[in-house]
Formats: structure tokens, C-alpha cells, sequence
């Protein structure tokens, strides 16, 4: 059962900020960061002259289906693995133990 905002953020003491706190400082510094990191270092397929960007935009997990944010984020990022196995051994190294870190907040 996935949580609804109100729920997530009712006060019970401090647990489920500091879980919430938790979770956004991985996602920013152990997992936004690398993956950022990478992109601008990968050259454009159409313009190898000009490197990647980082993109910022909001994205918006499938939540009508069975699978938690959680669950989508690591298979997103098993999919990069398998796309670009170089990036798990350099700047994404980090990034898989950051994703299983992670507290699936759908559990609480």
C-alpha cells in the first residue's frame, strides 16, 4: 500500500522525518550527483562534440501499478548497468549500494 503524503509526514516523533531526511540526502549527494557526473561526460550520439547534460526534471513514478518507487528506481537503474557496464565500475560505482541504502517508504 503506497503512503499518502499526509500519512507519510504525520507527526510520530521524529521517525518518519528522519527517514524521509535520510532518503532525500542518498537520492541528492549518493545517487543525483554520480548520475549527473556521468552525463555531462558522455558525448551526444548526434553531436560527439558536444557532452550530455544533467537533467533535473521531476519524475513521475508509475504508482498505479504493484511496483514501489523503490522497486522502479532499482530496476531503472539495473537498466543503465546493463547499457553502460563501464559506468558501474567508474563514476556510478557508488550509485547501486546508494539505491539499496535507500528505505522503501511505501513499507512504513
Amino acid at each position: 500500500m503506497l503512503l499518502t503524503l499526509e500519512k507519510l509526514w504525520a507527526y510520530d516523533g521524529n521517525k518518519r522525518a528522519d527517514l524521509v531526511t535520510s532518503n532525500v540526502t542518498t537520492l541528492m549527494t549518493d545517487i543525483v550527483k554520480p548520475i549527473a557526473v556521468f552525463l555531462v561526460s558522455k558525448p551526444l550520439d548526434n553531436e560527439p562534440s558536444i557532452n550530455g547534460a544533467a537533467p533535473y526534471n521531476r519524475y513521475n513514478f508509475d504508482q498505479g501499478g504493484e511496483e514501489t518507487a523503490l522497486a522502479q528506481l532499482t530496476r531503472l537503474m539495473n537498466d543503465v548497468f546493463s547499457q553502460f557496464p563501464e559506468a558501474s565500475k567508474g563514476p556510478l560505482k557508488t550509485v547501486q549500494g546508494a539505491v539499496e541504502s535507500l528505505i522503501d517508504l511505501s513499507t512504513l
